[in-house]
Order: C-alpha cells, then sequence, then structure tokens
C-alpha cells in the first residue's frame, strides 16, 4: 500500500467511483446521495471534477517539505480509494484548513472498490496518515512564543 499526491489521471477513477461503482455511497455520508434529482446531480459532479482538477493542481506544486492533508491509496499499482485529514468545528462541521476555532481533527477514508476491501489496506492507510500527521499536531499543541499557556 502506498499513499501518495492526486494526479491527473485518478480524476477517471472519481468519475468512475461517483456515476458507475457508487456502492461506497450506502454507507460513506450516504444523507450527500439522498434524494437528488438528475440535474443536481450533474452539476455536483460538474463542481466535483473542478475540484479534483484544483487538488491535482496543487498537488503538483508540492515539494517533499509541503504539508498534505489528502492523499491517495495505491495498492499494487491500482488507485483504490483515499484518505484526509479535516479540522471540524463543535458541531462536526468541516472547517477551513486556516480556521484557527477548530475543535479538533477527524480523518476520512474510503476504499471505492468492493474487492479491495478486507486486505488490510484502509488499516495500513490510516496508519499511514496518522503516523504523518503525528509530529504536526505535535507542533500545533506545544506552546508558541508569545502565546499564554496554563500550567
Amino acid at each position: 500500500m502506498t499513499l501518495r499526491d492526486i494526479r491527473q489521471e485518478d480524476i477517471a477513477d472519481y468519475i468512475r467511483w461517483e456515476t458507475i461503482e457508487t456502492e461506497w455511497q450506502l454507507w460513506d455520508a450516504p444523507w450527500l446521495y439522498e434524494g437528488r434529482t438528475p440535474k443536481q446531480c450533474e452539476r455536483e459532479l460538474k463542481e466535483y471534477i473542478e475540484k479534483l482538477g484544483r487538488w491535482v493542481s496543487e498537488a503538483s506544486e508540492y515539494s517533499d517539505s509541503s504539508i498534505r492533508s489528502r492523499f491517495e491509496i495505491d495498492y499494487q499499482g491500482e488507485h483504490v480509494g483515499s484518505c484526509a485529514s479535516y479540522l471540524i468545528d463543535g458541531n462536526c462541521n468541516i472547517l477551513d484548513g486556516c480556521d484557527t476555532t477548530s475543535l479538533g481533527r477527524t480523518i476520512g477514508i474510503c476504499v471505492f472498490d468492493p474487492q479491495y476491501r478486507r486486505h488490510g489496506i484502509a488499516t495500513a492507510a490510516l496508519t499511514g496518515l496518522i503516523d504523518y500527521l503525528k509530529p504536526m499536531e505535535a507542533s500545533a499543541s506545544s506552546p508558541k512564543p508569545g502565546r499564554a499557556t496554563s500550567a
């Protein structure tokens, strides 16, 4: 299992997962997919493809030291899913990455194709993501110069 940045060719996988191989939508935030009209689905897919394009563009600018909030999951050379971390508020709303009112961080992971589930891929990806985030969370919670802390 490998965690990597998103690439242009991944967009075709996401389109397939959003339009053809949609089984995962039954358990990954199903409320987002209920009751949508075909027109809404078309509009949301177009917006999602644009967002994916922005993510590809941003990822193409990353250096080895860039801080990432999401990764694609590859298994035996196949793109099988993604994992990401998000800042959330007290109502579990996802916040902008620069929002300083964050209550905490949540993580999301999806292995889209059922044939790749139950092989430890998600567990390995989750472990990799947590290992990646640990140093950032530690430095974010440590006292900063000029910032008061309670003893």
